[in-house]
């Protein structure tokens, strides 16, 4: 019996151990699946009821999936912390609270098809978003988002905005709206007269409104806007808009401006690179302007020399948005390197110092003749005695610029009855027509001391990661053992 004690205790022991030593993940969790048929659904910090049942005593990281339809319950949000949830198949239809987000942020990714609304003249918004919560739809989104609170879905009805703010009438507390960003999905918003589809409400305001892409077809009711504010409203900040498609029913009080666009020039690739969908850039310092059809253009980068920068605008439609102002990227070259430092030279080899990130080339003095461009500043020929040999570098095309204007000229002399060999340089560090006497002693020293600096060698790093490991489970065992020793003594006795 001891002995079964005394192996379990070891056996718990090992187990532990082994979990402290190694680290461990946790399996990653689905979100939750909840069906709004079967009762209101409310999120917090501290649990996750329906129907006054509690479900989850804290939030799932991963988020909740809704689904399913009703004609009574509601979806109601309110946390400190970002909430993420799945819209799929979802259809919530009745007059009131139907999605409310009443505190933290919500990120809204959609599935299928989704329906939220009601076909009278309700004063509660179909999705409230309270003044200091946000909504976000996420780029991730694939469904679609089909949004009203208006009679008939015509914008006719005093109601308050499909997402954003409620009725000014409705006599609760909050009522404005806080922030709303639409970063994908396909969105149709209808709202009641004197109410955005998007954004505030029939004498409530909206704090902030992004659309950064997804397809938007927005329409406010009698004497307000698809986007932004409604009757005797405001929205607080600029509508910002970057990207997005809008159908022609939308509207706003005015034409909203692009922001400007974010374009990079990769040297890598020699691409420009946009992520808006309509945009058109400039070769030529904003003369004429090239629609772009694709979100990357390519060029050589002959082409990329000739010009000082380039120029991007994204183009707005004329309805809701109008071009931005211009993005001016300018053509960076990388820095014209010193000119080569000379090593030694004979008549089958020239050779200068190698920079990292440079490339060499060579031509017999007064010819100018250059051979190709090559990345060792060694030099393998045939070279006469007495002959001179200009030797130039530059800096290689890289992630920060253009390939480099080529630098001054080191030129080489070929002597072979004396180790003498004059090298003239035009480098600014060195004086002109210098005489440089070739050590091949010190030149070996200097070569065989570089040898023996090695970088790290990451696989050496993990052995000795590994060695570690191997140590630090062995001493664990050992100490294992004694109190199995010390145990099975402890049991005799």
């Amino acid at each position: 019996m001891n002995n079964k004690i005394s192996k379990t205790l070891c056996v718990f022991i090992v187990i532990s151990i082994i979990f402290c030593i190694y680290p461990t993940t946790a399996l990653a969790k689905e979100q939750t699946l909840l069906d709004i048929s079967k009762g209101s659904i409310n999120i917090t910090d501290t649990q996750i009821t329906q129907d006054n049942i509690v479900i989850e005593d804290k939030l799932n990281p991963n988020g909740y999936q809704i689904t399913g339809e009703s004609n009574s319950n509601s979806l109601i949000i309110e946390t400190s912390k970002d909430v993420n949830i799945t819209f799929k198949d979802l259809k919530i239809l009745h007059g009131s609270d139907k999605v409310a987000i009443n505190s933290g942020k919500t990120i809204i990714s959609l599935q299928g098809d989704n329906e939220i609304g009601y076909r009278g003249d309700s004063q509660i918004a179909s999705i409230y978003v309270a003044p200091n919560a946000t909504i976000e739809f996420s780029e991730k989104s694939t469904g679609n988002l089909n949004v009203y609170c208006a009679t008939n879905s015509v914008g006719n009805g005093n109601a308050a905005a499909a997402i954003g703010a409620h009725h000014k009438y409705l006599g609760r507390n909050l009522l404005d709206a806080g922030t709303i960003i639409i970063n994908g999905g396909h969105i149709t918003a209808r709202a009641g007269y004197g109410s955005a589809g998007i954004g505030g409400g029939n004498g409530t305001k909206v704090k902030k409104i992004i659309i950064n892409g997804g397809y938007i077809d927005a329409q406010g009711g009698k004497r307000s806007q698809g986007i932004g504010s409604g009757k005797d409203s405001y929205v607080e900040q600029d509508i910002i808009i970057t990207n997005g498609i809008f159908s022609e029913g939308n509207t706003v009080k005015d034409k909203i401006k692009l922001s400007v666009p974010t374009a990079t020039l990769s040297y890598n690739d020699l691409s420009l690179i946009n992520t808006s969908s309509n945009w058109k850039y400039s070769l030529d310092d904003g003369k004429s302007f090239i629609t772009s059809i694709t979100d990357k253009i390519e060029f050589s980068e002959e082409h990329l020399n000739k010009l000082k920068n380039l120029m991007i605008v994204n183009i707005g439609d004329n309805r809701v948005t109008e071009d931005s102002d211009t993005q001016t990227i300018a053509i960076i070259k990388n820095a014209t390197p010193d000119a080569p430092q000379f090593i030694s030279a004979n008549e089958s080899e020239i050779k200068v110092e190698k920079i990292d990130g440079q490339e060499y080339a060579i031509s017999k003095s007064g010819e100018d003749n250059y051979s190709k461009w090559q990345d060792s500043g060694i030099f393998k020929g045939i070279y006469k005695n007495g002959e001179t040999y200009d030797i130039i570098t530059r800096t290689k095309r890289n992630e920060y610029g253009l390939t480099s204007e080529a630098s001054s000229i080191t030129t080489v002399k070929i002597i072979t009855d004396t180790e003498n060999i004059d090298n003239d340089s035009n480098n600014s560090n060195d004086s002109n027509n210098s005489n440089v006497t070739t050590n091949k002693e010190t030149i070996k020293k200097r070569n065989k001391s570089n040898n023996n600096i090695q970088p790290e060698n990451p696989e050496t790093r993990d052995n000795n990661d590994m060695k570690n490991w191997i140590l630090i489970l062995f001493s664990s065992l050992f100490f294992i053992l004694i109190i199995i020793t010390r145990i099975q003594k402890t049991t005799k006795e």
